[in-house]
């Protein structure tokens, strides 16, 4: 079987939408699958990358810079209109077209009954749970670029053949202005078991004090994902640290001597900072099916979050870490802290057997059933 993935980026940049394809497409239930990668390029970028034989990167080039927010949807429409007259998408004969989020939303309006859509979010809706974020003038432009992106949501929600959403709050959102039939698929992920790594050697390389309570954020936008929030949560709580990973150094924040910004680390530096930490701290706004949860809890990482669908669509409504507020982050923390280690072995068991509701092979498995549903309708 051949399958054809459209997504916005190369997926080994590794943000959410990104792991989602790397998770699946390596996962042993697609080995007779023969994937074909789809991604905005710059000129120049080579035309064809070989993995294993059974991947092909292509990227098609776009004439703006892709990480410039001014043009971000100038690309994205550029992007899908450059792909209906792309001779990759045209000359190779493919069983199933998978559009993983809205890089390549029209797709499905020429190849409709070969076509697999994605749901990762809902744009609009991650709009207004960010718009106190905002100034005015970036008010605008934001429910502007929003609203785009709705439209192409909505665009290939109507003419795909398939519709997966990867939550069932994401899927909520869309059943109140379609009757099409939306399937959940959540996120899942390989457990590799816990790191190696000791947290002796994690303080010592980030020259931490010997037995302190060590938190951790993880992130590419540190507005959305709270990080803010996450610093101010732990201001004059001693004894307590940050490590932030996956963002660039922020300014006006340099001189918190308990704030550690990691940079972006490699996946085995980043496993070992997911076991040997005592807390992640994830103050979002919005995520479809946040990848950063899963694997914290696989390990048995607690996790502090807001009180949101799309939280506990993971962890259920139950979870003894889940905010309503932002002083509530600072309170349970101080009180998670002075918890007996029985209580926090008892949380850590409650985290591993959460996550094993969210496995890579339960979320190939149905994305192979339903690549299978496509290919054979077609024959």
């Amino acid at each position: 079987m051949k399958a054809l993935i459209i997504q916005g980026s190369d997926d080994k940049f590794g943000g959410g939408i990104e792991s989602f394809v790397s998770t699946l497409i390596q996962n042993e239930k697609m080995k007779d699958v023969k994937f074909t990668i789809l991604y905005p390029g710059t000129a120049g970028s080579e035309k064809t990358v070989e993995e294993d034989g059974a991947i092909t990167h292509y990227p098609i080039e776009v004439p703006f810079n892709l990480e410039s927010k001014l043009f971000k949807q100038i690309d994205l429409m550029l992007f899908n209109i450059f792909l209906l007259f792309s001779k990759k998408v045209f000359s190779d004969h493919y069983d199933v077209i998978h559009v993983n989020g809205i890089a390549g939303a029209l797709i499905p309006y020429r190849f409709s009954k070969r076509s697999l859509f994605t749901i990762h979010g809902n744009a609009l809706v991650s709009f207004m749970e960010q718009r106190s974020l905002y100034s005015k003038s970036q008010l605008v432009f934001n429910f502007l670029n929003s609203l785009l992106y709705y439209t192409f949501e909505l665009f290939a929600l109507k003419f795909s053949r398939i519709v997966v959403s990867v939550s069932p709050s994401v899927r909520n959102k869309f059943a109140r202005i379609s009757n099409k039939s939306i399937i959940v698929v959540p996120n899942g992920i390989e457990f590799k078991g816990r790191s190696k790594s000791t947290k002796a050697e994690i303080e010592k390389k980030y020259n931490i004090k010997e037995g302190a309570f060590i938190c951790l954020w993880v992130g590419r936008n540190p507005e959305r994902k709270g990080l803010s929030t996450a610093i101010n949560s732990l201001i004059n709580i001693d004894n307590a640290y940050l490590l932030v990973v996956g963002t660039p150094r922020l300014t006006p924040l340099v001189n918190n001597k308990n704030v550690i910004y990691c940079g972006n680390l490699t996946r085995t530096d980043l496993d070992g900072l997911y076991t040997t930490s005592d807390l992640l701290i994830f103050p979002s706004r919005y995520e479809a099916m946040s990848y950063t949860i899963i694997e914290a809890l696989s390990v048995g990482l607690p996790v502090i979050a807001f009180r949101k669908e799309f939280i506990t669509d993971i962890v259920g409504m139950n979870y003894p870490l889940l905010c309503d507020s932002e002083g509530e982050f600072r309170m349970k923390i101080k009180d998670l802290m002075t918890w007996s280690k029985e209580d926090i072995g008892r949380l850590r068991e409650l985290s591993i057997s959460i996550s094993r509701n969210f496995t890579a092979d339960a979320m190939a498995t149905k994305y192979f059933e339903l690549y299978r549903e496509i290919s054979d309708e077609k024959q």
